[in-house]
């Protein structure tokens, strides 16, 4: 009995914390600068756990480059870990930005957009969504 009752306790466990992960679909554009701009578009899913938002999303010219992407939120600004893959060193890159929500915005009623930035590079992400109170 006790036995069963481990087994019942770790599945709801785990079905708990698979409800509080939802996957949401992004739009990302990167923006880099060598001898000219180098302007880059994405698009998938993140999921999002509490404020942390985490996943791959594929390049929309070519499905072989990959931008991974690891974003912390807190309530105006964004900190992330962000990688391209693939590329020369394929090391992840550490920027900051700025986040902000906005409702009655935005053909389906709000917008979450993600703003990041580094010495090297420009990251925005957005999406549209249906508002929910």
């Amino acid at each position: 009995m006790e036995s069963c009752m481990k087994k019942i306790f770790v599945l709801v466990s785990v079905l708990s914390f698979a409800g509080s992960l939802r996957a949401e679909d992004w739009k990302l554009i990167w923006v880099t600068s060598d001898y000219k701009w180098n302007i880059h578009q994405a698009q998938g899913s993140l999921t999002r756990s509490g404020a942390h938002l985490k996943g791959t999303l594929l390049d929309v010219d070519d499905k072989n480059v990959k931008y991974e992407l690891d974003v912390t939120l807190t309530s105006e600004s964004a900190s992330a870990r962000f990688k391209v893959s693939p590329e020369v060193d394929e090391a992840f890159e550490n920027l900051s930005g700025t986040y902000r929500k906005l409702t009655h915005a935005g053909r389906l009623g709000c917008i979450e957009e993600i703003q990041l930035i580094n010495q090297y590079e420009y990251v925005g992400l957005f999406r549209e969504f249906k508002c929910e109170p």
